[in-house]
């Protein structure tokens, strides 16, 4: 499969994750962020380009990618041995850390706008042709080379992946004189909803 390049969106405010301090698409999971495990997912099948379109805290996103070799692995910073005149101290790194071969366009899409239109506005770094789209905070077990086939298969401009999720809550079934006649815990609900990763054709 050749290289696909991908746009991730990390504008919105994740309000859902409770947490408004931090960007919900850096919620550590495992000493890694989120969208670290959503970019790898991509890296695993071959796709290292990452346009990523920024918005509600964009800044943390660019200071975690800015500041990655430091946040990644041992560091030893000499605060009286500057290493050029420009008196900024002297990093030195150790261990065996492999840095993913990632190619990342940061991009600030604006604060209130929406997915759609934040992918609207990266258009000019992706070029010509097929590209993916995922959620930055969007992390599954998915086939993309299964995801890229049925895209060819089928001819389309744009292929999404969806989900069925459980519910929060167990089901309770009841007759209509209200007498209790089964209990179904944390059932699949019988509808749809967007997974977070798309391809598409331009």
């Amino acid at each position: 499969m050749s290289e696909i390049p991908v746009v991730i969106v990390c504008g919105g405010q994740g309000t859902r994750m409770g947490n408004t301090l931090t960007k919900k698409e850096l919620i550590d999971i495992g000493g890694r962020p989120l969208l670290w495990h959503v970019m790898r997912i991509f890296s695993a099948y071959g796709h290292n380009r990452f346009i990523l379109a920024l918005g509600h805290l964009g800044g943390q996103v660019r200071r975690y990618f800015l500041e990655y070799e430091a946040m990644t692995q041992d560091v030893t910073i000499e605060l009286a041995n500057p290493a050029s005149s420009n008196g900024q101290p002297t990093l030195k790194f150790s261990g065996e850390y492999e840095h993913p071969p990632w190619e990342v366009t940061l991009v600030d899409t604006g604060l209130e706008t929406e997915r759609a239109a934040r992918v609207e506005k990266v258009a000019d770094y992706l070029g010509n042709g097929r590209f993916f789209v995922a959620y930055g905070e969007a992390v599954a077990n998915i086939d993309l080379a299964k995801l890229v086939q049925f895209h060819e298969e089928n001819g389309r401009l744009a292929t999404i992946t969806g989900v069925q999720f459980r519910s929060h809550y167990g089901k309770v079934e009841a007759d209509d004189s209200g007498q209790i006649t089964d209990f179904i815990e944390k059932p699949t609900l019988p509808y749809w909803v967007n997974g977070g990763f798309m391809l598409f054709e331009t």
